[in-house]
């Protein structure tokens, strides 16, 4: 999407996968300067809540703020400049990816740089919204919201 087709409210109604390569040719990067990061929190409360959060830049949609949720079922809202999404998504999916970013991401502790966890978050996107068997459930907000 234009920047000229997000001022005239012209926007995409549905969310697509995000392709993620060495480029990075999908995000905005301000002057080849970008800084991805990503948040894990995990809570242990009256149940294990597990949420992982980002924002991407990208060219398509503006701003993603990205955010995923496991309290004994997944969860995901993409915040866009036009509108909230929530998927209901197989657990499964939740459990293989926070697998995989968990483990790039203790990988960088004696690293170098700090872990900011793009791939692994447009990696978890593109496989929510390409399951079959993934629900678009806009009454869901409510979980994020905290009510």
């Amino acid at each position: 999407m234009t920047d000229k087709e997000r001022e005239l409210g012209v926007y995409e109604p549905v969310l697509k996968p995000i392709l993620y390569d060495e480029e990075h040719s999908a995000f905005n990067l301000w002057d080849n300067f970008y800084l991805f990061d990503s948040i894990l929190v995990i809570e242990g409360r009256d149940k294990m809540t597990y949420t992982l959060s980002s924002c991407l830049p990208t060219k398509a949609y503006g701003k993603l703020n990205v955010k995923f949720m496991y309290t004994g079922d997944a969860y995901m809202q993409v915040k866009t400049p036009w509108r909230i999404f929530v998927y209901e998504f197989n657990k499964d999916i939740f459990l293989k990816h926070i697998i995989i970013y968990m483990k790039k991401h203790t990988r960088h502790w004696k690293g170098k740089y700090a872990f900011g966890g793009l791939e692994e978050v447009v990696n978890f996107y593109n496989a929510v919204l390409t399951a079959h068997d993934t629900v678009e459930k806009p009454e869901l907000q409510k979980i994020f919201d905290g009510k």
